[in-house]
């Protein structure tokens, strides 16, 4: 099931590539795609590190992760687009950055929270949700 998973992982993400590319431009396509795939990357390294095989329940975390990532950078583009056309003129301009600092925040310490616990799959999930919500934002503000 895990292969699986993966599977249609890689599909989702390449079939996400395609449609972002009917919307923009392919620097910002890029940026945009790369972001998950980072958050992915900076989970594995830290499972590889620690030691931690990656199960089912990690798999089922980053399907979440990439899509919350998605949501950061996708949000922050369109944020910045407006601002260069000139659609944003005041300070609302700075809110929707802080928006989705609040909701990385909330979601990041509600899920790493679960860290902490010693079920095994509540422990993975949450570990692996933590881990990448916390790349994604970061690499969202570069």
């Amino acid at each position: 099931m895990t292969l699986i998973v993966i599977i249609m992982f890689a599909i989702a993400y390449l079939l996400i590539v395609v449609v972002l590319k009917f919307f923009y431009k392919w620097k910002h396509t890029l940026k945009i795609a790369s972001i998950p795939l980072l958050s992915v990357l900076v989970i594995l390294s830290v499972y590889l590190i620690i030691g931690q095989p990656i199960e089912f329940f990690g798999l089922t975390g980053m399907i979440l992760v990439f899509g919350l990532g998605l949501d950061y950078i996708i949000y922050m583009i369109e944020n910045i687009k407006r601002e260069k056309k000139g659609l944003i003129q005041d300070e609302t301009s700075k809110l929707e950055p802080f928006a989705i600092f609040l909701s990385f925040l909330t979601t990041a310490l509600s899920f790493g929270a679960l860290a902490f616990s010693n079920f095994v799959p509540v422990h993975t999930i949450g570990l692996t949700i933590f881990l990448g919500l916390i790349s994604a934002f970061t690499c969202t503000l570069f």
